[in-house]
């Protein structure tokens, strides 16, 4: 049997995600809670589909699709809270070490840096586990590396078609919270997707990766923008104070390791794509 891969959490980077794969040789399999998402993911039969929930994953779901498959690449989307729980990912973790596994993608997050100390981070910053968020974000990523051929991409804030961050409060005229001056990183949904195919595929990528487009923002800036792409009223924040403005995230080091860059390095353009409207308009 050739090449499977399997996306576990197919939700909206799960969809860019398999679009991505759908060209290339090979079954693809998707999982969900939602039956009805899945019947929609699966209906032009680019992919099978497998309804499950985490906490009762058994192993047999997974022994009949992968049954008799020569290698397998697994791309773990689902959320922290599904795998929150530490029997729950422990028994994920050991059902899939059953498998050949050619390629292992977890995807977690930036936010497990919580403070930084300069305000930048690369893919080889040690993390500051600061936080209840930041360490579960951690066991999550341990847990994950004891599989053969593990690799970790800790995502920025995820944008695109169907999801522009804040669009609804900006039309809405809403409070924006939060500081103004705070860091706002993001990468946009295809630009994701890529780079998960990227790191599955190439042997040069790192056990940890960083998803960003490289172009971190003020708050304010991003905001601002998006009022004026929305003709909305300019943006109120909770606070303006310039106190610990966050993180920036410079994904250089991931972009020379794996000889790529996202279609989307401005979030300007990108925004303007997620809205449909084309470059350089207002």
């Amino acid at each position: 049997m050739p090449l499977v891969r399997i996306i576990l959490g197919c939700g909206y980077l799960g969809r860019a995600l398999l679009q991505a794969l759908s060209s290339s040789p090979g079954r693809i399999v998707v999982t969900s809670r939602s039956r009805e998402r899945l019947a929609a993911l699966t209906a032009d039969g680019r992919a099978e589909g497998l309804v499950f929930e985490t906490g009762a994953l058994a192993s047999a779901q997974l022994s009949k699709v992968l049954a008799g498959a020569s290698a397998v690449e697994v791309f773990c989307l689902l959320t922290p809270s599904a795998l929150s729980i530490a029997p729950t990912r422990e028994r994920l973790v050991a059902i899939l070490a059953e498998f050949p596994l050619k390629r292992a993608v977890l995807v977690s997050s930036t936010g497990i840096y919580g403070a930084v100390e300069g305000g930048e981070v690369s893919a080889e910053t040690v993390p500051h586990l600061s936080g209840a968020r930041e360490q579960g974000l951690a066991d999550i990523e341990q847990a994950w590396l004891r599989l053969p051929q593990a690799r970790i991409v800790r995502m920025a804030g995820l944008y695109g078609p169907e999801r522009v961050i804040g669009a609804g409060m900006i039309r809405e005229g809403r409070t924006i919270p939060g500081r103004a001056s705070a860091w706002l990183n993001l990468i946009h949904q295809q630009d994701a997707a890529g780079l998960l195919c990227t790191v599955a595929a190439s042997e040069h990528a790192a056990t940890v990766e960083l998803g960003s487009d490289g172009q971190p923002m003020r708050r304010s800036e991003y905001y601002g923008f998006l009022a004026e792409l929305l003709s909305a009223p300019a943006p109120r924040f909770e606070s303006l104070d310039d106190g610990d403005a966050g993180k920036r995230v410079n994904p250089m080091s991931t972009w020379q390791r794996l000889g790529w860059r996202p279609r989307f390095t401005s979030y300007r353009d990108g925004v303007r794509d997620a809205l449909g409207l084309s470059p350089g308009a207002q």
